[in-house]
């Protein structure tokens, strides 16, 4: 017990590409590796241990070694002999190599007789990661077990300071490492730090031409790793001119140095992974903007050959436009019935919304109906079916009156409003009139929303409506429009209108005439949400006040955490083995960010937990300050554990939002599992038998 490597009865044994390591001194006085009598070989192996546990103990046997690494964990202020060495009477004898090539041990202790590491600062903390300035703590560094990765440790001429890399004997060195990864130039250790890794960055505008002062414009900043190695403590730099950044999307840590700067670091990236970070910025009043991102491609990994693809500066501006939001509206002064051959007189006003100078604005007639003999008060030019502004500041509007004289039984006046200047709402560029000589209706809309409070993003919700007529004429082709708010869609209708807008050809007068329809809707977020029905026919209506009905409501944020969690390691498991898991949590829901996420064990059954590494999470319980919605933004936690007894063992991951959830039941996830008890130790013997 206590041995990772226990060789006797004259036996003789060959270790390479190996990493042994030890993180508990929950032990008897054994080494990692005992020798009785019998022959070792180490070629390229990384050997952890701690005083209490030892390292390399030998009772009348030999060992030679090459191009390995030794590390003792220094949790006592008396170290004894990392390497021991007896006689076959048991007394004890100078520690010796049958052969030792280009091996490197810890400097806390000399009795290996190798060349030892300059201070290696190892620390060592319970349930902590632990590391020197030379190797790193074992970790999932791509290789089938968890593998100590050498420490790229640089001077500040960026030269390599550690005397593991490129120090080994390329004579009797591995081909490849513990990872099946091509050796160069001969790393002492397991570990072959030559990760090549090549960081591409790609950043592009979201928010489509034209643009203009104020808008909000977005960019994505896509960074990449085309690999082949796995790319560490990786830094990105976004810059923009004629921007002031607003906000950002990310999981990543991100730091506002100004307005116009935003630096991000990523703890890793995958060989072949991706992640995003999704810039917006407000245009300031600059004629035009850029930006450029830029991935530091020596962080902390060896080399990224390929340095062309870590900036990108190209196609990511624009020029600023002139802009004017120009709004119209149109009220008919003269109150009703009307007839032929009166005088009738409408009162429009322009608007000019900003943000800029609107200059030769155009208010045109894009359908006159039933009306002749027109004409304009306040343009400063007019013809019969438009009315000239030469400009309009920002903020400022204008007033005119349009006269006309009805020729017919059915009167229109539809408007438009341009200028020279991108406009860019044009919801508000068109205002509508429509009266009926001789005939009068009163349309009344009723309803009621029938789905009740609360509310949240991407439910569906239904609208019920009655149109009435209260005469005394006969309303005819009554046009029917249903208007939403930018975060509600329209997506069924039923009854009297299939589709919208739609006309229904005639309304009686009457309780019993009323129509009915349905519409259902779906919110896509949450915040403020709106829908207004009207009803206009060709009729003159008496009052147009109960034309139109409203709803404006609150819809909250909801998420769907989903998690997933899967036992990586394979069985059989036994008492005592680390084992690793794999959650993955994931918002569901679009359009909708889970703030504060609590990532928890729910349950940890025969189970302890060792370490824990995530982009974001490095202990559980933990809290995520921000998971946008889609698989790329998921989070993606390692879990190292180990089984404490044999027996059924259960682990069950849970998450929880402090938003409302629309589904509880993907909120956790639980693997459960056998341990056997510790067969026999393995012993070694010629021939393996």
């Amino acid at each position: 017990k206590g041995s990772d490597l226990y060789v006797i009865n004259n036996s003789s044994v060959s270790v390479i590409n190996t990493t042994f390591f030890q993180t508990s001194n929950i032990r008897d006085n054994r080494a990692r590796v005992y020798l009785k009598d019998s022959t070792l070989n180490l070629n390229n192996v990384t050997l952890w241990g701690d005083p209490i546990g030892g390292g390399l103990e030998l009772h009348n046997s030999t060992i030679s070694s090459s191009n390995s690494l030794f590390v003792l964990f220094e949790i006592s202020n008396s170290p004894v002999a990392f390497c021991k060495a007896y006689n076959s009477l048991g007394n004890a004898i100078n520690f010796t190599w049958l052969d030792d090539i280009n091996n490197l041990t810890s400097e806390a202790d000399d009795s290996c007789n190798i060349t030892p590491l300059p201070p290696a600062q190892i620390n060592f903390l319970p349930n902590s990661v632990s590391y020197s300035n030379y190797i790193e703590f074992p970790v999932d560094n791509g290789g089938p077990t968890n593998t100590s990765r050498l420490a790229p440790t640089y001077n500040t001429a960026g030269d390599s300071i550690n005397l593991a890399i490129n120090n080994g004997d390329n004579a009797t060195c591995e081909t490849t490492d513990q990872r099946g990864i091509a050796r160069v130039d001969c790393d002492i250790g397991a570990y072959e730090l030559n990760d090549t890794a090549d960081l591409a960055i790609d950043m592009s505008i979201i928010t489509p031409a034209p643009y203009y002062k104020g808008q909000r414009i977005e960019h994505s900043v896509d960074i990449s790793n085309i690999g082949p190695s796995e790319a560490y403590g990786t830094d990105v730099y976004i810059n923009v001119s004629g921007l002031n950044i607003d906000s950002w999307q990310t999981n990543h840590s991100c730091t506002l140095q100004n307005s116009n700067n935003l630096n991000c670091t990523i703890s890793s990236i995958v060989n072949g992974g991706n992640t995003v970070i999704r810039l917006f910025g407000i245009k300031d009043v600059s004629t035009s903007f850029d930006g450029d991102a830029f991935v530091q491609y020596f962080a902390d990994f060896s080399t990224d050959p390929i340095s062309a693809n870590n900036i990108d500066n190209a196609n990511n501006g624009g020029t600023v436009v002139a802009a004017a939001d120009l709004k119209v509206t149109q009220t008919l002064l003269t109150s009703p019935p009307y007839s032929i051959n009166q005088t009738v007189n409408y009162q429009i006003v322009v608007d000019n919304l900003g943000p800029n100078t609107a200059n030769n604005i155009v208010l045109t007639h894009t359908l006159l109906q039933g009306l002749t003999n027109t004409s304009y008060t306040g343009c400063d030019s007019s013809t019969a079916t438009t009315c000239n502004i030469v400009l309009l500041g920002n903020t400022q509007s204008k007033t005119i009156t349009f006269t006309a004289t009805i020729d017919a039984s059915l009167i229109k006046n539809n408007l438009t409003v341009g200028a020279n200047e991108f406009d860019p709402i044009t919801s508000n560029n068109t205002a509508q009139n429509k009266n009926s000589v001789n005939s009068n209706v009163n349309l009344i809309v009723e309803g009621s929303l029938s789905t009740s409070a609360p509310y949240f993003n991407e439910d569906i919700i239904y609208f019920n409506y009655d149109i009435g007529n209260g005469g005394p004429d006969i309303a005819t082709n009554t046009v029917i429009d249903f208007t939403t708010s930018n975060n509600l869609i329209l997506s069924g209708a039923s009854g009297v209108c299939s589709s919208l807008p739609c006309t229904i050809p005639s309304i009686g007068v009457g309780q019993a005439q009323k129509v009915s329809l349905s519409f259902q809707a779906i919110i896509l977020s949450s915040g403020q949400f709106s829908a207004y029905m009207t009803a206009f026919s060709d009729q003159t209506d008496s009052d147009l006040s109960n034309n139109g009905l409203i709803f404006v409501k609150i819809a909250n944020p909801a998420v769907d955490l989903d998690v997933s969690l899967n036992l990586l390691s394979i069985p059989p498991f036994y008492e005592g083995q680390p084992i690793t898991f794999e959650a993955k949590i994931n918002n569901a829901i679009a359009n909708t960010s889970a703030v504060s996420a609590l990532l928890e064990n729910q349950l940890l059954d025969n189970l302890t937990i060792i370490q824990v590494t995530s982009t974001n999470c490095v202990t559980i319980p933990c809290t995520l300050a921000n998971l946008d919605s889609g698989l790329n933004n998921q989070e993606v936690i390692t879990i190292d554990a180990t089984i404490l007894g044999a027996g059924d063992f259960t682990y069950t991951f849970k998450a929880t939002a402090t938003e409302t959830e629309t589904v509880y039941i993907n909120n956790n996830a639980t693997v459960t599992n056998t341990a056997l008890a510790i067969p026999q130790e393995f012993i070694f013997s010629d021939g393996f038998e």
